[in-house]
């Protein structure tokens, strides 16, 4: 499906991306499918979010809850919702995204879906977490932890773990976060998620220097760097 496509390539290339995702919603406004126009309108808000166009994302978000509403789609109105609230966090109004994702939360609890409640869990831990709540943050990152655990989702385990560590060594926790993005470091070479390492062994090499053992430091600063030049010239990195 064209809609598939969409996400599939919501990151490795968005321009084919929203390439397919423009090409399903004429297709489902032409067949009348309001169900399929919200789901594919959240995913083109979630690519022009990642390519840094926040008006246009918020746009399509909400024209994704708009249409979610009419044919009472309670999953796609609780995307909408998370994703509306994750714009504006990147925006930072965190008030205003604390209220759009847990209006996300409460509709996926009464759902029992699962990856919706994890998507949220960790939304809103990132929410606090730029606000400087660390304790708040950490329990939703927790809570995340354990749903994405039910769920066997080793690259969200991936992202989960590192947004921990980024709190453990807040609070000098060293330690815990070496162990903590080692951790990260194991899902995210499981899933192949270049990205994620890119960061997860610059944030090593980090705290290997903090611990003076600069050998290994330079070599996880070595490893970020190599991949992320084959990164930025590769198909993905585009």
């Amino acid at each position: 499906l064209l809609s598939d496509l969409c996400w599939q390539n919501r990151v490795k290339d968005y321009r084919l991306g929203l390439e397919c995702g423009e090409a399903a919603l004429q297709l489902a406004s032409k067949i009348s499918n309001i169900k399929l126009e919200a789901k594919v309108l959240n995913y083109l808000g979630v690519i022009h979010r990642g390519q840094g166009d926040y008006d246009k994302s918020l746009s399509f978000s909400m024209s994704a809850l708009s249409y979610a509403e009419q044919c009472a789609d309670s999953i796609e109105i609780a995307y909408a919702e998370n994703n509306i609230g994750g714009t504006y966090l990147l925006k930072s109004y965190h008030i205003i995204a604390l209220e759009h994702i847990f209006k996300g939360l409460r509709i996926f609890e009464r759902s029992k879906f699962l990856p919706g409640i994890a998507y949220c869990q960790n939304q809103i831990g990132l929410v606090y977490l730029r606000i400087y709540n660390n304790d708040k943050a950490l329990e939703y990152f927790e809570l995340c932890y354990q749903s994405r655990k039910k769920l066997n989702d080793l690259g969200g385990l991936a992202d989960v773990l590192s947004n921990m560590a980024t709190i453990y060594l807040t609070q000098h926790n060293i330690e815990l976060a070496r162990t903590t993005l080692l951790q990260a470091d194991e899902n995210y070479l499981a899933v192949n998620n270049a990205s994620g390492l890119i960061s997860t062994w610059m944030g090593l090499g980090d705290i290997y220097f903090q611990q003076k053992n600069y050998e290994t430091a330079l070599n996880y600063h070595l490893r970020s760097l190599a991949l992320a030049k084959k990164f930025a010239t590769s198909e993905i990195g585009r």
